[in-house]
């Protein structure tokens, strides 16, 4: 009921509190009886209890936050007093709440943007629907022992007790149907309009069902009185075979197949949802080859962006095939265009010390960074080279014009890096709410920059020195051959 409800939901607030304490703790409120998914879906059910938690902002660690990110934004005060981080607050309250007795499920979800969906969703396709609870079941026991997985449920739970009622042989013999048994069932517990009065100018429909005393008993179904076709009465259960067993609280189909769907969240310090998802797949893989009109299928935008790594890998080599003809076009060889790619892997370092320092973990988004990454320094690297070449077309050594062309393109070079770097400042250290999945991104492209810019100005003059020897010991052998 509601008030069993309010009162775990009082248990639950009380840990809670206990567990997070005054300087970690913004603010907190339980709502009982109601849940809200998102700003558009609201669920009502009198089991429900929703705890919606704002913590205080995190206290500064490491050098970045204690004293890039005031430096950067002019704001010395260091307002943050939570010492623990979110998942470890999340963790916390998750071991403290899993042994509060009344708790039926216990899932503990935090803001956060990016692709929608939990970190790990798993549909079992078939059409009874007890075979698919039994493998959901499974394979939720299966997930609940991998290491870093949590908060795993399938939604074919058994639902409320329901009665089923079956016409018997007797109830044939008298004449009735299923309708019937269906019409007299539903106009005792749900009712029927059979007349409208007026009242004061307004019509109001006078509706014939059984008192709620009747209603809320289920031993009344068997006493329902049934109208046979010849006026005589006689009882529901001597008419029809009457059993109580447990629905599913939801039905989904996927292509005009029943599923039952398993999710999970996973803690990416200890495993990732693609490892995850691996694992299921080499246990539960061949568990359908023998079962016709069974199967499983992976599903959730998380998993699909997963899939996009490899999209977008075979993306960065059409983008870098179309970089080196582009430059073999402007150079008219195929040399030169090798000396400015060089520059590329110079953003690698600078992409992996910028996670690191920060705290980030290598995925998809850091991935789209470093191909945005990837056209920049080719930028850099171009107006070194572009220079050099130029002056050596005007009769200067090699050794002057590259020097020559550090000199004079070494500004340009630094401010085009530093105003690219400073622009996208704010989401490597500012970034919070929806904004904060695009960090990995801006890191990868900041850090990036940063990192290739020093190692362009001091690696691409040696490897253009280089390269200008391999083309002069290349031209060296052929020009005897042609002799």
């Amino acid at each position: 009921s509601l008030e069993d409800s309010a009162r775990l939901a009082a248990r639950i607030e009380s840990l809670v509190m206990e567990e997070i304490g005054e300087d970690e703790l913004d603010s907190l409120l339980t709502n009982v009886g109601v849940t809200f998914v998102d700003f558009t879906t609201i669920k009502f059910e009198s089991n429900y209890i929703q705890l919606i938690v704002d913590l205080e902002k995190p206290r500064p660690h490491g050098f970045i936050e204690r004293w890039i990110t005031p430096l950067v934004s002019l704001r010395f005060s260091r307002e943050g007093t939570r010492e623990r981080d979110t998942l470890t607050v999340i963790n916390a309250i998750r071991a403290r709440l899993q042994t509060v007795p009344g708790i039926q499920r216990l899932s503990i979800l935090r803001t956060q943007g990016g692709p929608a969906g939990s970190d790990v969703e798993i549909g079992i396709l078939g059409e009874d629907i007890e075979v698919l609870r039994g493998h959901g079941d499974r394979l939720v026991r299966f997930l609940r022992q991998l290491p870093g997985v949590y908060d795993v449920r399938q939604d074919l739970e058994p639902g409320k007790l329901e009665y089923h009622y079956t016409l018997n042989e007797r109830g044939r013999q008298l004449g009735l149907t299923q309708r019937l048994l269906a019409e007299a069932v539903r106009t005792g517990f749900q009712g029927r309009t059979v007349v409208h009065v007026t009242r004061e100018d307004h019509r109001v429909p006078v509706r014939l069902i059984y008192p709620r005393q009747v209603r809320s008993e289920g031993a009344a179904l068997e006493t329902l009185q049934i109208v046979l076709p010849t006026g005589k009465v006689v009882y529901l259960g001597d008419v029809a075979e009457i059993t109580m067993s447990r629905g599913a609280n939801v039905v989904k189909r996927r292509d005009m197949q029943r599923m039952a769907t398993v999710t999970a969240e996973v803690d990416p310090a200890v495993v990732t949802a693609i490892e995850v998802s691996d694992r299921v797949q080499r246990e539960f893989g061949a568990l359908f080859d023998d079962m016709p009109g069974y199967g499983m299928v992976f599903l959730g935008e998380k998993r699909k962006a997963g899939h996009s790594i490899q999209d977008m890998l075979r993306a960065m080599v059409i983008a870098l095939a179309v970089i080196f003809f582009i430059l073999a076009a402007l150079f008219k060889s195929l040399l030169d265009p090798l000396v400015v790619m060089v520059a590329i892997p110079f953003g690698i370092i600078g992409v992996i010390f910028g996670h690191w320092a920060l705290g980030f973990h290598l995925q998809f988004l850091s991935l789209v960074g470093f191909l945005a990454l990837a056209g920049i320094v080719v930028n850099d690297s171009l107006i070194l080279v572009d220079f050099a070449k130029r002056l050596r077309d005007q009769g200067w050594d090699r050794l002057e014009a590259m020097v020559e062309a550090g000199r004079v393109r070494t500004r340009p070079i630094l401010l085009t890096s530093i105003t690219t770097f400073l622009g996208v400042s704010p989401l490597i250290f500012f970034s919070t709410g929806q904004a904060a999945f695009l960090a990995p991104m801006a890191v990868s492209l900041g850090f990036g920059l940063l990192f290739a810019t020093g190692l362009i100005l001091i690696g691409i003059p040696c490897f253009y020195m280089l390269a200008d020897d391999l083309r002069r010991m290349v031209t060296a052998r052929l020009a005897p051959r042609e002799q």
